[in-house]
């Protein structure tokens, strides 16, 4: 052995003496052995011994990686106050600190940790950028007609804006008429949440969500088309849900360009276009329309049909949106309506037709009319009949063999509305029409009329 070793060997001798002094703990190391052997928390886990042969050689081998990794710094003097205190206690104690540290992660460097931080940092802000107009919406799982249809026509796909040109086209693919683009807009516009004035921008994610919420793809072309007219609070139409889709047909057709420059006289041929279809269902007294019987009213292919007229005035025209007999209805409100108000009193509809109706007749039209709308009238207060509620009373007046006419006028006869007509509601209202038959009429010309 060399001398250096032997002098090396004498020192740790005397640094495990149970005379020499012991260096103050840190960080939870625990103390140096007492007796002949020496623990090194740096070297081996605590409990271990080591003779003094072994300390040596720990001595002259070189710092291991982990402990030369983590910055391995001389302890200042100011660690320890005791001047005495043995070069191995120190780096005993040492190595047990920094070994302690590298347990505990909330304990180790700061310089250790200074290459994480700017990690973590990184990756949450780019986690916070919002994603593309074509990200969001493939975001939502769009069906391969969307995706064709969006590659095709969205030119920026950074922000796929809808366009009202690409919800028809959108329609046209799915065998819709594209007339109901505006239908489309607003149902987009619903799943936004923000409201009709707001001109916040629709974006082809906002359709994909709709197909995806509707179940678009599984249905029909006649349930696509309940779908985007009817609010999704309910489960059926009302005629103002037509007339918004009505509006937007009356806009892009050529054949009602002259109706455009005209707003309130617009708005009375949707109102009478509405009310027409909502009288040519099955059960016309309910103003409800379910999915049933918007099938057998065939909307769509009325639609399809009305695309093919050049003008409003062809005979291939359906009867709902025929121009004709709407004007023919207006112009009859119109010469009852003695203000003007577009509203018709009591004393206004006596005068249809020449006092032809009996004023019993005439009151239990107008309460049907109430009943019908469910609209309630306070006491005292005159009911009058609006454009809407006209139409339905001048067609079962024109065409009373209608099943339409037979339920609208079983209704006014049936007053406390049990289904059935009794003896003396029919006396009621008969009692006061003989007398006025008998005043204007012969038998034989009533008979002839009749």
């Amino acid at each position: 052995m060399s001398s250096m070793s032997v002098a090396i060997k004498s020192l740790f001798v005397q640094w495990a003496s149970p005379a020499a002094p012991v260096a103050p703990a840190t960080s939870g190391a625990p103390p140096p052995a007492a007796g002949g052997s020496l623990q090194l928390a740096a070297a081996a886990p605590p409990g271990w011994d080591l003779d003094v042969d072994a300390a040596v050689a720990l001595w002259k081998a070189p710092i291991s990686s982990k402990i030369r990794g983590a910055s391995y710094a001389a302890p200042a003097a100011a660690e320890y106050p005791d001047s005495a205190a043995s070069p191995s206690s120190t780096i005993a104690a040492r190595h047990a600190q920094q070994q302690q540290q590298y347990r505990d992660p909330q304990k180790q460097p700061q310089q250790a940790q200074a290459h994480i931080a700017p990690r973590i940092q990184t990756k949450a802000r780019s986690s916070s950028l919002p994603m593309s107009g074509r990200e969001a919406f493939l975001a939502e799982s769009p069906s391969k007609t969307l995706i064709e249809l969006f590659s095709r026509l969205c030119l920026d796909s950074s922000q796929s804006v809808l366009e009202p040109a690409h919800a028809s086209a959108i329609l046209s693919a799915y065998s819709l008429p594209a007339g109901l683009a505006g239908s489309l807009i607003r149902k987009c516009r619903d799943i936004t949440g923000h409201p009709k004035p707001t001109p916040a921008p629709i974006y082809w994610a906002h359709v994909a969500r709709f197909w995806s919420l509707s179940k678009w793809e599984a249905l029909d072309s006649c349930r696509r088309c309940f779908q985007l007219l009817k609010p999704a609070d309910r489960d059926h139409l009302l005629q103002v849900d037509f007339e918004d889709a009505i509006e937007d047909i009356v806009r892009c057709h050529p054949a009602f360009e002259f109706l455009v420059s005209s707003s309130s006289f617009m708005d009375r041929y949707i109102e009478a276009v509405a009310a027409r279809l909502f009288y040519m269902k099955p059960q016309s007294s309910n103003p409800h329309m379910t999915l049933r019987e918007f099938r057998k009213l065939e909307f769509v292919a009325q639609l399809n049909q009305l695309k093919e007229c050049a003008t409003c005035l062809e005979h291939r025209v359906p009867p709902a949106f025929s121009y004709k007999d709407f004007y023919v209805i207006y112009c009859k409100f119109w010469e009852l309506d003695s203000d003007h108000d577009m509203l018709l009193s009591r004393s206004d509809l006596e005068r249809f037709e020449n006092f032809t109706l009996s004023a019993p007749i005439v009151s239990r039209v107008l309460e049907w009319n109430d009943i019908r709308s469910l609209r309630s009238t306070k006491n005292g207060q005159e009911r009058r009949m609006d454009f809407r509620e006209f139409i339905p009373f001048l067609l079962s007046v024109v065409e009373k063999t209608t099943d339409s006419a037979l339920t609208y006028w079983f209704h006014c006869l049936d007053t406390d509305a049990d289904g059935v007509l009794s003896f003396m509601e029919l006396e009621l209202f008969w009692s006061c029409q003989i007398k006025r038959i008998r005043e204007h009429y012969s038998m034989t010309e009533f008979c002839a009329i009749a």
